[in-house]
């Protein structure tokens, strides 16, 4: 798409001052105004720091994008899994975000509505009576309105992370390593640069190998 800026001019200007609105970022300008000027601008700017964008106060195509999916509100339209185009916008994360309250697997709340979310809905619509069909409409926003949450005790994604991490088993993340090259005593082991190599002594018993170096011990 081309790039809106100030000093731009038509229907794709008006279309972007009309999503700044609906998000209360710009004030109604006069009947017919549909250039892009500096209240725009600053409104653009505000938008991209908000949702964490290149703040540049134009419009290109991920501002855009942006926009577009800032202006659903969960309720607004009939939220379904489609593996070719993925619905995407903030209903769906609204959507994403009451499933994870709920105790529901719907993935990261991320905006997109992937085969996570679908399989979480289909929990939630199994577990309440619905027609488990995957789709979020009035009936499933009836039963998602009326219900509290349940997850306590932290966000439910990070509370999900963190048991996964436990149930990864056992692991080196917060362990320490201790290395001990030598055998003790006269025994320094290895030395940097020299490549180590079995010693033999008389005073060595019988199958010991002095002067190898240990192996690496880890502790817990």
């Amino acid at each position: 798409m081309q790039i809106l800026q100030p000093g731009s001019a038509g229907p794709a200007v008006v279309e972007v001052q009309a999503a700044l609105r609906g998000l209360g970022l710009l004030t109604a300008g006069p009947d017919g105004a549909d250039v892009y000027d500096e209240a725009t601008a600053l409104a653009v700017r505000h938008f991209q720091q908000v949702r964490g964008l290149s703040v540049d106060g134009r419009v290109g195509e991920e501002t855009y994008r942006a926009l577009t999916e800032a202006r659903w509100s969960l309720g607004d339209r009939l939220l379904r899994y489609d593996p070719e185009r993925p619905m995407r916008g903030d209903d769906v994360q609204n959507l994403q975000e009451r499933l994870l309250e709920l105790g529901y697997d719907a993935g990261r709340a991320d905006g997109i509505l992937g085969a996570e979310t679908e399989s979480g809905l289909r929990g939630f619509q199994r577990d309440y009576g619905l027609t488990v069909d995957g789709t979020c409409g009035p009936g499933t926003m009836r039963a998602l309105r009326q219900l509290g949450r349940r997850v306590t005790g932290g966000r439910p994604q990070l509370l999900r992370q963190s048991a996964s991490l436990v149930e990864s088993g056992p692991h080196l993340i917060g362990r320490v390593i201790v290395i001990d090259p030598g055998h003790g005593g006269d025994d320094t082991g290895f030395t940097a640069g020299r490549p180590p190599s079995p010693t033999w002594s008389s005073t060595s018993p019988p199958g010991s190998r002095a002067g190898w170096p240990r192996r690496a011990r880890r502790s817990t």
